[in-house]
């Protein structure tokens, strides 16, 4: 198959389409102290992206054609609508020696055609900026300098003979940098995202996964990754498993892997081909960051985080026979 080493990876993607397993990491933030006078939270907001078998969004359904299911949190929901808030995208781009990929491998000139496509983005609500890292954040470009400042940055960065930046060992500090990456939305909130570009091989951190999760539980920040395989074929790896789950359970998806011997970045007949397949896999990608339709509902009051199902309400089912979802939860502002 052209491309095949393109995959979209969804939250739960080991569960049927109707039936994900929602993380509910944030859904006890979501919920004030319950008071004698107030026993209830107030409604929030939960993102969910629906999309059909082709990767295109599904807008027709209704409120009524959602389910969420728990055994200890009582939820009703209320409405369904479009997200129109405005979405602030941090890139987080590796630098680090191991995105060079093999002796004799074109990975790096993968990567960086990877964020460039990424900063190229067309969206009138969203907003992005850079952070290149390798164990620790090594320069930036904020949101008020403005797209144009960004791309030539990439640009400048994808001629510079000294990237990557070849280290010493331990110069890979993914969970010390997604902290970092928090600290550049300013008045964070849950339109916001982290979107990283690494090979997911942390190396010496000194945050945990679950530190890092807490932190970004606050303003519900989901995390995005674009994930490249430096050492494909070999036995001896590290393992990215951990940064997976970290990425989905605060609600973000992972694309990827891919390595430099992927079809569209080589050149052959089919490049051309495997590169629209690529092109088309992204946008629907970025749509999960981007673009989503908001779930009103009404959640009791919670003292610890619980598990709740959202699934597809029969009826829908029989309209649409296939679903690839994302859901994440958002705070209502």
């Amino acid at each position: 198959m052209i491309n095949s080493n393109w995959s979209v990876l969804p939250v739960g993607n080991e569960r049927s389409a109707f039936e994900l397993l929602f993380f509910a990491l944030g859904l006890s933030l979501l919920c004030r102290p319950a008071t004698p006078q107030d026993g209830n939270c107030e409604k929030r907001l939960l993102p969910v992206v629906v999309t059909d078998k082709d990767g295109n969004r599904v807008t027709t359904l209704t409120s009524s054609d959602f389910r969420l299911d728990s055994r200890e949190v009582g939820m009703n929901v209320l409405s369904w609508n479009a997200d129109l808030r405005r979405h602030r995208v941090v890139i987080l781009l590796d630098v680090s020696g191991s995105m060079h990929g093999l002796p004799g491998s074109h990975l790096w000139n993968v990567v960086m055609t990877l964020v460039q496509h990424v900063a190229s983005v067309q969206s009138d609500n969203s907003e992005f900026a850079l952070a290149i890292f390798t164990d620790r954040v090594l320069e930036t470009v904020d949101f008020a300098q403005g797209r144009d400042v960004l791309k030539k940055r990439l640009d400048e960065i994808s001629r510079d003979p000294t990237f990557p930046r070849i280290g010493k060992g331990h110069d890979t500090k993914i969970y010390d940098v997604l902290r970092e990456g928090v600290q550049m939305l300013v008045n964070p909130t849950s339109a916001d995202s982290l979107l990283v570009i690494t090979d997911g091989f942390d190396e010496g951190s000194k945050n945990r996964p679950d530190e890092v999760l807490s932190q970004l539980a606050g303003p519900l920040i989901r995390v995005f990754a674009v994930l490249v395989d430096p050492l494909p074929g070999e036995r001896s790896r590290p393992d990215t498993g951990e940064f997976v789950r970290l990425v989905q359970k605060s609600g973000g998806q992972v694309f990827g892997p891919v390595d430099a011997g992927n079809t569209a970045f080589r050149d052959s007949a089919k490049s051309a081909q495997a590169g629209q397949v690529m092109a088309g896999q992204l946008g629907q990608f970025y749509r999960g960051i981007l673009e989503n339709n908001v779930l009103t509902i009404q959640v009791s009051a919670l003292q610890k985080p619980q598990a709740v199902r959202l699934s597809l309400a029969d009826s829908a089912r029989q309209c649409v026979s296939e679903l690839g979802c994302l859901f994440s939860v958002l705070p209502t502002l």
